[in-house]
């Protein structure tokens, strides 16, 4: 064990692995355009001709015409300038926003060829809906057209073209290509679940004190649309996993009182659920830690005690008969740590012995570092509260008002800051500046600052 590592109180340092992540565990907050904008990039990577090239249509007669042989060559769309209501889960496409572009052979007794078309969908309507519960999602799919909506192409005769655009128009109403063949093939849920499948990871390395664990955290599970909370059309909320590897978080964690840290509309905002750091620090413990030695030679530099059992006799009976100028040492095993308290069993070791232990809990408040205008470091702002269990053996405390005192005089914030990392941790790729920041021991952690790209 080094003689720099801090006191064994820092051992509660550990949940204070932190990073960026675009959740119910991290939920962002941007401009209402903003969010739209990268929303309506989803879309056209749906509506592209890969997403339809394989619908088969039924040949078909209608009004003496035969239609066969129809498919698919192409779409388009022109997204620009369409409804996207995150408050009522609907996205809306008109009109013409969207066109198929298909061929065909025809035949009747005037003539036979092949042509093709476009069928410019006067609507298209995706309803979407967050089931929160199971982190699930539903979306319905409608559109709307009419005859008028169909432009014939390579026929020369305008009263047979006429003719070839109503057979086309019916046959697809009777046969219910636009929904049976066209619709289900655009897959909202599952074009979401793709483009957040290829989102990266985030790794990092905790400090040397923690042992420079290596930590995974995934943003790629889709558990939900974004959504206005309040429905001005000013910002909108997304919410996204920021799950440790191999796990999965599917507890609903929306209820967060956002609306008011996230009512600036021109800021882009960050919230970190608590139980992210509470997850964090299981993955350390189960990782491994190896046990803290705490003496004279690590322990704050002005302290009310010496290591002695002189001082142990101020604060415990009966742990044995010791000369008073005897020394001891502690050492620390953590049991549990989480957002705002750190669980650990402290044994006295005297004369190279393991007398007695006892369980402590640190109840404390994480407070928010900001340097270099995007690195950010979580630091142990205050020590609330100390709980003490009962000492092993026939061991008493004594004086437990003053043994509690004692640990927490035992930090020494301003000199041995407990934080993250030495240097923080960068969110340059999220941010070209943190403007901002607020910290809350039952909610969790908020960035507020400018997006990298706006």
């Amino acid at each position: 064990m080094r003689k720099n590592d801090t006191i064994y109180l820092s051992i509660i340092l550990i949940i204070a692995i932190f990073n960026y992540v675009d959740c119910q565990n991290i939920i962002t907050s941007w401009h209402y355009d903003k969010v739209q904008m990268y929303d309506l990039e989803t879309i056209r990577d749906i509506l592209v001709y890969d997403t339809f090239k394989d619908i088969t249509f039924g040949d078909f007669k209608e009004d003496s015409i035969d239609i066969n042989n129809l498919k698919i060559t192409s779409v388009s769309s022109s997204l620009y300038d369409s409804y996207l209501d995150y408050k009522m889960g609907l996205f809306l496409f008109m009109p013409h926003k969207v066109t198929f572009s298909f061929e065909y052979d025809y035949s009747s007794s005037q003539s036979h060829g092949k042509a093709t078309f476009d069928l410019k969908m006067d609507m298209l309507k995706m309803r979407f809906k967050n089931i929160n519960k199971t982190q699930t999602q539903e979306a319905n799919i409608t559109a709307d057209y009419t005859e008028n909506d169909f432009s014939i192409y390579d026929i020369s005769d305008k009263t047979f073209a006429e003719k070839i655009k109503q057979a086309l128009y019916k046959g697809f109403e009777h046969n219910n290509f636009v929904k049976d063949k066209i619709l289900p093939k655009i897959d909202l849920v599952d074009a979401y679940k793709k483009k957040l499948s290829q989102k990266a990871d985030f790794k990092f390395s905790t400090s040397t004190f923690l042992e420079n664990k290596e930590i995974t955290i995934k943003l790629n599970r889709f558990i939900g649309f974004c959504k206005d909370l309040v429905g001005k059309r000013k910002s909108a909320i997304c919410y996204y996993s920021g799950e440790l590897e191999n796990e999965e978080d599917k507890t609903d964690r929306t209820n967060i009182p956002l609306i008011d840290k996230f009512k600036d509309s021109t800021n882009y905002n960050i919230f970190i659920n608590n139980n992210l750091f509470d997850r964090i620090g299981n993955k350390i413990l189960t990782l491994g830690l190896s046990d803290k030695i705490y003496d004279e030679t690590v322990a704050k530099e002005k302290l009310d005690y010496k290591f002695n059992v002189e001082s142990l006799k101020i604060y415990f009976d009966n742990f044995g008969q010791y000369s008073d100028s005897e020394k001891f040492s502690t050492k620390i095993k953590i049991k549990e740590f989480g957002s705002n308290k750190a669980k650990f069993n402290v044994v006295f070791i005297i004369k190279q012995e393991e007398k007695f232990n006892i369980d402590v809990t640190i109840n404390y408040w994480l407070g928010i570092k900001l340097s270099k205008n995007v690195i950010v470091n979580l630091c142990i702002s205050q020590i609330t509260t100390v709980d003490l269990g009962k000492p092993t053996g026939s061991v008493k405390i004594k004086e437990e008002l003053k043994l509690k005192d004692q640990i927490k005089n035992s930090f020494d914030l301003e000199k041995k800051p407990l934080c993250l990392t030495d240097e923080g941790v960068s969110f340059k790729d999220y941010f070209s500046k943190i403007t901002a920041t607020q910290d809350s021991s039952n909610e969790g952690i908020y960035l507020f600052g400018n997006q990298l790209y706006q």
